[in-house]
């Protein structure tokens, strides 16, 4: 799986397991909300290709939140924004991308 996301990303973007199953990516100077949400989408769609494993294959699915960084906002404030999308897509069904504008 880490192949696939290093796929997507370029060398100046960041992805890092923040817990549990959660993963954070940054992409750094993206140039909006579509391109981010163009790269999201992307990531969701390797991701759920099947993984092989010596039993089989196992099938997985990502649920992403987007948010953009607003100026004067703090890291925990974008993280929370990022969060809340990432369950809104849980919260309506799963393996999907949702993004959340600056004001929620």
């Amino acid at each position: 799986m880490a192949t696939r996301i290093r796929s997507c990303l370029r060398t100046s973007d960041l992805a890092a397991r923040i817990g549990g199953d959660e993963l954070m990516v940054v992409l750094p100077g993206v140039q909006g909300m579509d391109d981010a949400v163009t790269i999201a989408e992307k990531l969701r769609r390797l991701a759920s290709e099947p993984v092989p494993i010596p039993e089989g294959q196992v099938q997985i699915s990502i649920s992403v939140g987007v948010a953009l960084a607003c100026t004067g906002e703090s890291l925990d404030e974008l993280i929370a924004r990022a969060d809340t999308a990432m369950y809104t897509a849980k919260q309506q069904g799963r393996d999907q991308v949702v993004a959340i504008s600056s004001t929620g």
